[in-house]
């Protein structure tokens, strides 16, 4: 039988050696590392809700993930805090879109075409 593969060793080393961007509904952690691709994970606790409340939480910020081009060699870890279930999906895309802007994950360029008008 195959193992799976765990990501918690990474999760730590981000949150030991990354850096942090907040918000009000996200906390964003990014590692740069020599890599291809840029890869990230969402950590969605109990404190946000009930299972299905959770995995709408993360179907969400998945959807917003899926259009932005993010650059090469970041690790990413999104942190979705207590009230992050209560928004509206465009004040929570704001935010993400936001954090990874400040952080340098993203060319703010590139996200413009991302936004709605």
């Amino acid at each position: 039988m195959k193992r799976h593969v765990t990501l918690k060793k990474d999760f730590i080393a981000i949150a030991r050696q990354g850096r942090i961007w907040r918000s009000n509904l996200l906390l964003l952690r990014t590692l740069e590392r020599n890599g291809q691709q840029a890869r990230f994970g969402l950590s969605v606790s109990k404190r946000v809700g009930k299972a299905t409340v959770r995995n709408h939480v993360k179907r969400r910020l998945r959807e917003i993930l899926r259009d932005v081009s993010l650059n090469p060699g970041w690790d990413i870890v999104i942190t979705a805090r207590p009230v992050t279930a209560t928004p509206r999906f465009s004040v929570l895309k704001d935010e993400l879109l936001g954090l990874l802007a400040m952080s340098g994950v993203v060319d703010p360029k590139d996200l413009e075409r991302t936004r709605y008008v």
